[in-house]
């Protein structure tokens, strides 16, 4: 009975070798190659029409050409930059790492979020815009690790204005220069503001311009509010000298304009206080009119803070340029009788309008101060009038005898006496 057993449980044993020997070579369609795999045509693995055992593994498949039971694949990534806060233009790098090192493939493939932030090129990371972007490092078994990146503005530290006092003139300008720290900061303009516009201007690129005397504070800041300012002085320009330009000589009851000139020509104030010496020969305005009331000199006097300056005016008359003589009478004029004579000077204001009379022979006629001729013997004579200025006028007559019953004839030619005569002046030298 029991061999009977015994042969029963040999007999199972190798009915169940040819059937696992058979599912085997259903399985195998072929030797192991080189590689450690072989084809499986009718994939009764499940895996494809061709895996692996690599020495006695289950059937498996190289994902990436890597064995899951004999190489050691990546577990995790790690991600590291030099800096993770960048400014714009600033470049540093960044490196990957697997775990565990001896991993099969340690390669890491990058991505960057945002390109218009940062740029990744051979594990070098450059700003190029503001914001923030995140850098993944992938292993080739799809493990990950990120680390973000900020690129800001690289900001004004120093704002520095070379000049520690500016004084100006009145209506000059001037180029405030003003530097910042550091020279590499993102946005290195500077708002240029003054205190008092009234008194200085300032314009975008700090040209200042002096409006008004006084003193006022210019301010150069960079955006983010770091500045520095300057105090600016405006001052007169101040005159170093004055003349006087205008008529040294006018005549009585004339008026004329004297003016100031300034040296330096911009003199800020160029308002002048007025005097003369004799106010009985001329009167002067604040505002340079001279008026000449009688005849003589005076000097005027232009005054400015500091500096003042004379000149002298001489008041003239008004000179006679023209004397007519005229007869009373066209009647004859015999000897022991008288004729009147009257002069009209011209110009009617002159100064000096007064005439004296007289004649060139006075044994013949004699001409008294009102112009009364009285003649005394036949012949030719010769009337005169004459002002204080010098100005003469001669009128010719010719006395008559009337015993004789000679016609008398009226001058040189012959002409009757009746008319007037006028001759040009003749001023004494």
């Amino acid at each position: 009975m029991y061999r009977y057993k015994n042969i029963l449980l040999r007999i199972l044993c190798v009915a169940l070798l040819v059937v696992s020997c058979t599912n085997i070579a259903y399985a195998h369609s072929g030797r192991t190659d080189s590689s450690g795999g072989h084809r499986d045509n009718k994939n009764v693995s499940g895996l494809g029409s061709y895996h692996y055992h690599c020495g006695g593994y289950p059937a498996h498949l190289h994902t990436s050409g890597y064995c899951p039971y004999r190489d050691t694949f990546p577990s995790s990534v790690s991600v590291k930059a030099e800096k993770t806060s960048l400014y714009l233009g600033e470049s540093t790098t960044i490196n990957g790492s697997v775990y565990p090192s001896n991993a099969c493939n340690t390669q890491i493939d990058w991505e960057c979020s945002d390109s218009s932030v940062i740029s990744l090129r051979n594990n070098t990371i450059e700003a190029v815009g503001f914001g923030t972007a995140t850098i993944t490092g992938t292993s080739f078994n799809g493990k990950t690790a990120s680390i973000k990146i900020t690129v800001k503005e690289k900001p004004v530290e120093l704002v520095s204005i070379e000049e520690e006092l500016i004084s100006l003139e009145l209506g000059k300008t001037f180029n405030v220069q003003a530097t910042v720290n550091p020279t590499d900061a993102t946005n290195t303009e500077l708002e240029w503001k003054s205190e008092n516009p009234d008194i200085v201007t300032v314009t975008a690129d700090g040209v200042i311009t002096a409006m008004a005397c006084g003193k006022t504070t210019i301010y150069a800041a960079a955006n983010n509010g770091i500045s520095d300012s300057v105090t600016v002085e405006v001052n007169e320009i101040v005159a170093t000298s004055i003349a006087i330009e205008g008529d040294s000589q006018i005549q009585i009851g004339s008026t004329t304009n004297l003016q100031a000139v300034f040296t330096p020509h911009d003199t800020t104030v160029q308002d002048v206080t007025w005097e003369i010496s004799d106010t009985s020969i001329a009167e002067i305005s604040q505002e340079g009119v001279l008026n000449a009331l009688n005849i003589g000199t005076a000097t005027v006097y232009a005054k400015q803070k500091d500096v003042e300056t004379s000149i002298q005016i001489e008041v003239m008359p008004i000179n006679v340029s023209e004397i007519i003589i005229t007869p009373s009478s066209d009647e004859k004029i015999n000897i022991g009788e008288s004729m009147d004579f009257s002069a009209e000077v011209l110009p009617e204001n002159a100064t000096y309008p007064a005439v004296t009379w007289r004649t060139n022979d006075e044994n013949i006629a004699t001409n008294d101060e009102n112009g009364v001729l009285q003649a005394h013997k036949s012949g030719e004579v010769i009337v005169i009038a004459e002002t204080e200025d010098g100005c003469t006028a001669e009128y010719p007559l010719k006395i008559n005898n009337p015993i004789q019953g000679v016609i008398v004839g009226v001058g040189v030619v012959g002409v009757i006496a009746a008319a007037a005569v006028v001759i040009k002046k003749k001023k004494k030298i």
